[in-house]
């Protein structure tokens, strides 16, 4: 057995929050002792039992293994925070086997906004046109002045 320490902190996945404080342990299956595996860590949601979890998905073993897609349906969401790949007989994972997938918004992705897209364009025009006439008016007044 493999063991991998983890904190995912805070999470959002489609709306629904979970936050720790505490690393988690994660157990990776032992090895195969001739063939690879690639095993995904993932932030599952799980609206039936209405949590969400950090969860090792194991993969199969093969010369040239893939790794698992996520599950999407409407019981279950995961994203892939993490690839490891698990060699032959290895006893140890260390930092080259991890693959961090949480840029890849095809299995992860950032959360930058809750909101696609926000037209300024309204708002903006009516500054400009507030900043005109307010350099007008005092510039005139300034210039008089001066």
């Amino acid at each position: 057995m493999l063991f991998l320490i983890i904190n995912f902190s805070y999470a959002n996945i489609e709306g629904k929050v979970a936050h720790s404080k505490v690393d988690e342990t994660l157990q990776i299956d032992s090895a195969h002792s001739v063939l690879n595996r690639i095993d995904n860590i993932v932030l599952r949601k799980d609206e039936l039992n209405r949590k969400i979890t950090l969860e090792v998905v194991k993969g199969s073993s093969s010369e040239k293994p893939e790794a698992p897609r996520p599950t999407r349906n409407d019981l279950i969401y995961e994203l892939v925070l993490a690839q490891i790949y698990v060699e032959p007989s290895v006893i140890k994972i260390t930092q080259s086997a991890i693959a961090d997938t949480r840029m890849n918004s095809d299995i992860c992705g950032w959360v930058v906004s809750t909101i696609k897209e926000i037209d300024f364009s309204q708002i903006v025009q009516q500054f400009e046109a507030y900043m005109e006439e307010y350099k007008e008016t005092n510039f005139k007044e300034f210039d008089a002045w001066f």
